[in-house]
């Protein structure tokens, strides 16, 4: 709980420090976890980025693990580029691959041990951050924190960016047939 609020808080304090939406996103190049080189420029014009720093030793960010994963599973193939980026420092970071390995996570995990991406983004690197990065390579939303829940909202936002229309509502099962 005492964690929860500290987040809350400290990102209410950095919210005004962060990029602002609707601006051209910060390209970077880092290597993953297995030690090959990822240029996120290259999903600009192509994809839309969800982008998501997070650390090892963050409770909010390994329970946001989870919903990435299915972000990644649902939309991959219809242009989302899922891309999550460990603050850890480089006494830390052994631990990235074991928990990327034991949660069966998929999306790219890229590791930023001297934390200059996390400062093109979020100068304050308060973890859990996310950023939704259009086609075009603008910043559509920023999110400090993580709180169950969020995730709804946030799928509502991805499905729009994609270009997926939603579902209407089943009829009750009561309702008169249409002819």
């Amino acid at each position: 709980m005492r964690a929860t609020l500290l987040a809350l808080a400290l990102a209410t304090m950095v919210s005004a420090t962060a990029v602002a939406a609707d601006k051209a996103a910060p390209p970077f190049a880092l290597k993953d976890i297995n030690g090959k080189n990822v240029d996120l420029a290259e999903k600009y014009g192509k994809d839309v980025v969800f982008l998501n720093f997070f650390a090892t030793w963050c409770a909010p960010c390994q329970a946001e693990l989870p919903i990435l994963q299915r972000f990644h599973e649902k939309y991959a193939e219809k242009g989302l580029s899922v891309v999550v980026v460990s603050i850890d420092d480089p006494k830390s970071a052994a631990k990235v691959k074991p928990l990327i390995k034991e949660g069966k996570y998929t999306f790219p995990v890229l590791l930023d041990t001297q934390t200059r991406a996390i400062s093109l983004y979020n100068p304050k690197k308060v973890v859990p951050f996310s950023v939704v990065i259009d086609r075009a390579g603008n910043i559509h939303q920023q999110k400090f924190g993580f709180q169950p829940g969020d995730e709804i909202k946030l799928d509502e936002t991805l499905q729009s960016l994609l270009g997926i229309e939603k579902a209407p509502a089943p009829a009750p099962a009561n309702a008169p047939a249409t002819n």
